[in-house]
C-alpha cells in the first residue's frame, strides 16, 4: 500500500482513537476549516478565513455574489494542493 501524500489529523470527534486522515479527506477538512472561521479571527494569521460571514444578513445580490466569488478564489488559490476547475456562487439560496 502507498503512503499517503497528504496527512494530518482531525479533531473532530470520531470512533475509535485514530484521528490521523489522509489525502482528499484531509484537503477537505482543511478547506471546510477555512471557510468555516471568520476573515481575521484566527490569531497571527490576519488573512486567514472567509468573508461571508460578514455578509450573512446583508441582500444578496450581485455585490455580495461577486464578493463570495472572489474570495473563495482567494482560498482555493492559497491552496497548493487544490486546483479551480468551476466554481460557481449562488447567494440567492
Amino acid at each position: 500500500m502507498a503512503s499517503p501524500l497528504y496527512r494530518g489529523y482531525s479533531t473532530v470527534a470520531t470512533t475509535g482513537v485514530n484521528t490521523e486522515i489522509n489525502d482528499i479527506t484531509l484537503v477537505k477538512q482543511d478547506l471546510l476549516n477555512h471557510f468555516q472561521t471568520i476573515y481575521g479571527e484566527r490569531p497571527g494569521r490576519p488573512t486567514f478565513g472567509f468573508i461571508g460571514h460578514d455578509y450573512l444578513f446583508d441582500l444578496a445580490d450581485a455585490d455580495v455574489e461577486r464578493i463570495f466569488y472572489n474570495d473563495a478564489e482567494r482560498i482555493f488559490n492559497n491552496d497548493p494542493r487544490v486546483q479551480i476547475v468551476e466554481l460557481e456562487v449562488n447567494v440567492n439560496l
